[in-house]
C-alpha cells in the first residue's frame, strides 16, 4: 500500500507514467527498449489501472486524517473533550505493589541466635486489598486514615490458631438496598467488630505487622506502641466494645498527625502518655445496652409490622374498666385534668 501511494504522489496523472513507457527510454548500459505497437495499448491500461488504486489508497488515507483533525478541534472548541482520567497515582490500588513482599528478604535476612527471622505472613495473608490502600496512604496520597479493629482479622485467609477463617468475606451475590435521597442506592457493608477479648488482640496484632511490613516507623517504636495497647485492652476484658471505641480514637490522632508531616515515632509517644482518654472511652456506655434500654422504654419503636403484637382490647373488653375508674374516687391531678377539659 505505501509503494502505491507513493506511486500515486510521483505524478499527477497515469499519462506521466505510459508517456516515457511508449516512447521508450536509454538505459545506463546504452540499450533503447521500446514497447512493440501491440503491447502499447495492453501496457497504458495496467498502468492506467494501477495508478487509479494508487490515488484512490491516498485520498482515504487523507480523508481519515482530516476527520480526525476535524473532530478533535471541535471537541476542543466545544469543551466537550472527555475529561482527563485522574492520575494513576489518586487511584487507590487494590493489590500491593511487586516491592513490598520483596521487602521481607531484608526482615528475614537478619538473624537472632544464629537463625533467620521469619515474618509471619499468615496475619496479612488474604486482605491485601486493605495493606494495599494502607500503603498508598502511606507512600503515595499521605492521606491517612485509621485501619478499624477488625478490618484485617475478617479478611484474612488464616485465623490466628493457623486454620482456614470462617470470617473471611467472599463475593457477595445480594446486596443491601436503601433509599436515600429518593433513590435506591447500595447500602455499605458493616465491618465487622470483634466481641472477645481474644479478638481484640488478634486485630491489633493484625495492624501491627501490617505497620512492620509498610515500615510506618522503627520495629521497636511499633511493637513497643501495639504492647501498650494490648496490655490496656487485657486490662478491661469485659470492655471490648469500649476499646474499640478507645482504638479508632488512637487510630484517628495517630492518623493526623501523619497527615501533618509527624514521625510514626514521634506520634506515638504522646498517645501512649494520654490515660485520661482510655479513662474517658472506659467510662461510656456500649452501644449494645443504650439500644436495650431504648427498646424497654419504647417497646412499640422500630415495629416493622404488627408481629409479636397481642390482639388489642374491644371497646366491650375495656368498658368494665372505665366504668370503674369513673366509680372509684380519682386522684388530685385526675380531677384537675378532667376539670381543665
Amino acid at each position: 500500500m505505501l509503494r502505491l501511494v507513493t506511486l500515486s504522489r510521483i505524478t499527477k496523472s497515469h499519462y506521466g507514467l505510459i508517456v516515457p513507457l511508449t516512447s521508450g527510454w536509454e538505459c545506463a548500459d546504452g540499450r533503447a527498449p521500446t514497447l512493440a505497437a501491440s503491447e502499447k495499448p495492453i501496457a497504458q491500461a495496467i498502468l492506467q489501472h494501477i495508478w487509479n488504486e494508487a490515488r484512490a489508497g491516498w485520498d482515504r488515507q487523507m480523508a481519515a486524517n482530516l476527520n480526525a483533525v476535524a473532530a478533535t478541534a471541535a471537541a476542543a472548541s466545544s469543551g466537550s473533550a472527555p475529561a482527563a482520567s485522574p492520575a494513576a497515582d489518586d487511584r487507590v490500588p487494590k493489590q500491593l505493589p511487586a516491592n513490598v513482599w520483596s521487602s521481607l528478604n531484608d526482615y528475614q535476612s537478619q538473624q537472632i541466635g544464629g537463625f533467620d527471622r521469619v515474618f509471619p505472613v499468615n496475619e496479612l495473608l488474604g486482605a491485601e486489598r486493605i495493606v494495599a490502600r494502607v500503603c498508598h496512604e502511606h507512600v503515595v496520597s499521605e492521606n491517612y486514615g485509621p485501619i478499624h479493629l477488625g478490618e484485617i482479622v475478617a479478611a484474612r485467609t488464616f485465623s490466628a490458631s493457623g486454620e482456614p477463617n470462617p470470617l473471611a468475606k467472599k463475593d457477595r451475590a445480594a446486596t443491601t438496598l436503601t433509599v436515600t435521597g429518593d433513590k435506591l442506592v447500595s447500602a455499605p457493608e458493616e465491618l465487622w467488630s470483634p466481641r472477645s477479648v481474644l479478638s481484640v488482640i488478634d486485630g491489633l496484632n493484625s495492624i501491627c505487622w501490617c505497620m512492620i511490613l509498610l515500615k510506618f516507623g522503627s520495629e521497636q517504636v511499633t511493637h513497643a506502641f501495639f504492647d501498650w495497647l494490648v496490655k490496656m485492652a487485657r486490662s478491661r476484658p469485659q470492655k471490648t466494645e469500649q476499646f474499640g471505641q478507645f482504638w479508632l480514637t488512637v487510630a484517628w490522632k495517630l492518623a493526623t498527625e501523619l497527615r501533618g508531616g509527624q514521625t510514626f515515632d514521634a506520634a506515638v509517644a504522646p498517645i501512649m502518655r494520654d490515660y485520661d482518654t482510655f479513662t474517658e472511652c472506659m467510662s461510656r456506655e456500649p452501644q449494645s445496652t443504650l439500644q436495650e434500654v431504648h427498646a424497654r422504654l419504647f417497646p412499640s419503636c422500630g415495629r416493622r409490622s404488627g408481629r409479636n403484637r397481642g390482639p388489642r382490647a374491644s371497646w366491650a373488653q375495656s368498658e368494665p374498666n372505665a366504668a370503674r375508674w369513673s366509680s372509684e374516687a380519682k386522684p388530685d391531678w385526675a380531677t384537675q385534668l378532667v376539670g381543665g377539659f
